[in-house]
């Protein structure tokens, strides 16, 4: 008898080819609270243009948010979202006092590397 719970988000293949593959939102997200997360954590300090020295905690934000906007803008380049990502930024960013000059970054880094993961590139 097969068991076909899980313990955590899914990933949904809406699409019939590699191209058309997508993840709801609400899996993105998911990922980015378990699996992502940690990930960040362990390698954010080798990330090109980041302050080092702020810790982790202090880019949290912008890598959820960079994570999550590849949801919203599922096959845009980065080219052609930044500028509304950098106005959202302040309504965005939660509890963090982070100027989008200094989390714009992160955020690229996060944006960059889930489409990787979801689109294999």
């Amino acid at each position: 008898m097969a068991d076909d719970r899980t313990d955590g988000p899914r990933f949904v293949d809406t699409g019939s080819d590699e191209a058309g593959r997508i993840t709801s939102g609400h899996a993105v997200h998911g990922v980015m609270e378990t699996f992502e997360d940690n990930w960040w954590r362990d390698n954010y300090a080798e990330l090109e243009e980041l302050q080092h020295d702020r810790g982790y905690e202090y880019y949290r934000p912008a890598f959820r948010y960079g994570w999550d906007a590849y949801a919203r803008y599922r096959g845009r380049p980065w080219t052609d979202v930044e500028a509304e990502l950098a106005s959202r930024w302040a309504t965005e960013r939660g509890e963090s006092d982070t100027k989008w000059a200094e989390a714009k970054r992160a955020v690229r880094h996060a944006f960059d590397r889930a489409t990787e993961v979801f689109q294999g590139k």
